[in-house]
């Protein structure tokens, strides 16, 4: 039996603004954008570096985006370049097919307050490069995201003669020598499909040439001795000025830079091929953005670090992914031992986790991800709960990492979170089949009376209402109680703005707390599953106006050493030293309390009384929630069942008429 205790959570200050980086509407998350770059679920769309299927190659997708994104810069008046503008120009002729939008995509999985897709881009083209055996690229950040297209036409076109060619390269900056390395390093990777390019190919995939999914200086060696497979490189139609456009470009200077790549030593000529590219790519990813960006200087990844995804799902907390990732220090460590501790600061055992038996060596050796994760195994009590995860590394001499950044140990607040399960919370057409509602079940730790939000983005990704969330009852046997929110039409939300992500939010006297899903915001339709058949949209109106988002601050927990142990492989196929790091962030503790959670323990784990105001039972003026009935606890869960019929279509159609005629959100 643990006695009542006040948990002290320690704040984390991430000085994200340390070099002024940015603009003055967006502020870059060092801490985010550093984790970031190994972070496994980011990487592992581009490593190892092989085609996904016979059309896609997302590495060379990246690369691609990149070079889109950059194109309409103008050096003279700076307008223009990486911005992120991509996302309105989808539907351009020089964004032909589905490489951008699926790009753009995956980017949006990664956004979050402090990292703008703009940055993303530039990233993931930096990713890429190395991933497939390229240079390793400096990356900066402070990159906004534009909110408009940028001019059209400004891209290059196989269809244009060389001579526009090069002049949309010299508005953008770059000479001629430039202009023929940034085509032969971006056509390294990849190819042309015929699905989006007939005039240029009849094959699903024309390769650039015969290395595809090596980033090397094949493009050059087979352009200079005439066994080109490039689709844009023929010189057998001369009609066809498509098919003569990158030998157009290779050959402008008399093919003397395409020469430097194709040395008699191979190895150095390749060296000499991705020193080009790492200045090039360099060039077009700093200078190409827009007047009045600010870059940081190169930051390099954690040397420490761990990515998880936690959700609550079926009243219990889950780690679905989980990973530590060791960048840099390959042959220089033999363990990894992973930790985590409950709400209280108490050490827990991980045992009941599944963890990996050996880290995964990627990115060319240079990154070691330990996976681990507990949906397969013994899901974490919402009882006890968990306040932080810590990795210890230890060292070949059997001494531990010392981790100035701080990154080895993430703390968690779980006294909100959503629960994603489908029978908590869902996307649903009930109301109107021609609109998709949603439905969110939020837990919070304590009783009634508490101040508790959904916190919503809007269609474009801009913060959107702030709205109250409903009290519906206890959770039996755990010191959490229900709140939720119901919205018959996302695309209506916030004055037809619409709802892109949603988190919960509680405001307590000591200070906020936001899920927000380790950064990555709930997205319907992607995280949230479509509601049962047995679902029935509830009627309890309330009308509440909007309020915009609030910045919350990540919050820590003290933590100490303890449990799982787990060996890496003897033999390593990596060969680089670690990089250098610079402590970008400093570490203030705040004490803090929230209500204590425990007090005496009956039945196994689950405490019978508890310092927090929890009610024994569901008001009767209020619905169960989620559930029907307030006196019983189901063996199974299932969706919410509410009054229906033509109470709760009255319902709907008296809150559109108040949306409309106040400007207020109207929730069920």
């Amino acid at each position: 039996m643990l006695p009542p205790v006040a948990v002290v959570l320690a704040v984390v200050a991430a000085v994200a603004s340390v070099d002024a980086a940015g603009t003055p509407e967006y502020k870059p998350n060092h801490h985010e954008l550093r984790k970031l770059m190994s972070d496994s679920a980011f990487l592992s769309l581009t490593t190892p570096c092989v085609p996904a299927g016979e059309k896609r190659f997302v590495a060379a997708e990246w690369i691609r985006t990149a070079f889109h994104d950059a194109a309409t810069y103008d050096a003279s008046t700076g307008l223009g370049g990486i911005d992120g503008s991509l996302d309105f120009e989808r539907t351009r002729p020089e964004n032909a097919g589905n490489a951008i939008p699926k790009t753009l995509e995956q980017f949006f999985s990664f956004r979050m307050d402090g990292v703008s897709v703009a940055d993303l881009t530039v990233l993931g083209a930096i990713s890429s490069t190395f991933a497939c055996g390229g240079p390793e690229i400096p990356f900066r950040y402070g990159r906004a995201d534009t909110k408009v297209a940028n001019a059209e036409g400004l891209l290059p076109l196989p269809t244009q003669p060389v001579h526009v060619h090069a002049g949309q390269f010299k508005r953008m900056g770059f000479n001629a020598t430039e202009m023929i390395q940034l085509v032969a390093c971006g056509h390294t990777l990849g190819g042309v499909h015929a699905e989006f390019h007939p005039e240029l190919t009849n094959q699903p995939t024309a390769a650039f040439d015969s290395t595809r999914t090596v980033f090397d200086n094949a493009v050059a060696v087979e352009w200079i001795n005439g066994s080109s497979i490039d689709p844009l490189a023929r010189r057998d139609d001369p009609n066809n000025v498509g098919l003569r456009s990158d030998a157009n470009i290779f050959s402008l200077d008399g093919n003397v830079t395409m020469t430097e790549y194709v040395a008699a030593v191979l190895a150095s000529s390749k060296q000499a091929f991705n020193n080009a590219c790492a200045r090039v790519f360099s060039r077009l990813f700093d200078e190409a953005v827009p007047k009045g960006t600010v870059l940081s200087e190169p930051i390099v990844p954690y040397p420490v670090s761990i990515g998880f995804e936690l959700r609550r799902r079926k009243e219990t907390f889950q780690i679905r992914i989980g990973g530590v990732r060791v960048w840099g220090m390959q042959d220089k460590f033999k363990a990894i031992k992973l930790s985590y501790f409950q709400r209280d600061g108490t050490p827990a055992n991980t045992s009941d986790w599944t963890v990996g038996a050996a880290p995964r060596i990627v990115m060319n050796g240079r990154l070691a991800v330990l996976d681990f994760q507990t949906v397969t195994a013994k899901p974490i009590s919402p009882i006890t709960g968990i306040s932080a995860i810590k990795a210890t590394v230890i060292l070949n001499d059997d001494t531990e990492y010392v981790d100035k950044d701080g990154a080895s140990l993430v703390p968690i607040d779980d006294t909100i979170a959503i629960d994603y399960d489908a029978a908590f919370t869902c996307v649903h057409t009930k109301t109107n089949p021609a609109a998709q509602g949603l439905f969110v079940t939020v837990g919070v730790l304590g009783g009634e009376n508490q101040d508790v939000y959904i916190m919503t983005k809007r269609a474009d990704g801009s913060p959107g209402a702030r709205v109250k969330a409903i009290y519906r009852r206890p959770r039996a046997n755990t010191p959490f109680s229900y709140y939720g929110i119901y919205i018959p039409d996302m695309a209506a939300f916030d004055g037809g703005r619409g709802i892109s992500r949603f988190a919960g939010l509680v405001v307590r006297p000591t200070g906020e707390s936001i899920d927000n899903y380790n950064g990555y915001w709930f997205t319907p339709g992607n995280q949230v599953l479509g509601c049962a058949a047995t679902f029935v949209p509830p009627v309890d109106p309330v009308v509440i106006a909007t309020t915009t988002t609030t910045t919350v601050a990540a919050t820590s927990t003290k933590a100490v050493d303890a449990t799982t142990t787990t060996k890496i492989p003897t033999a390593s196929t990596a060969t680089s030293a670690a990089p250098s790091t610079t402590v970008a962030a400093t570490v203030a503790t705040l004490a803090t309390t929230v209500a204590p959670v425990v007090a005496t323990t009956v039945a196994g784990d689950k405490p019978a009384v508890y310092a927090t105001d929890i009610p024994s039972n569901t008001p009767a003026d209020k619905p169960a929630y989620p559930h029907n009935s307030p006196a019983t606890e189901p063996a199974t869960e299932e969706p919410g069942v509410y009054v229906s019929g033509a109470v709760g279509l009255l319902s709907s159609v008296v809150g559109s008429v108040v949306s409309a005629a106040l400007g207020w959100m109207v929730l069920f």
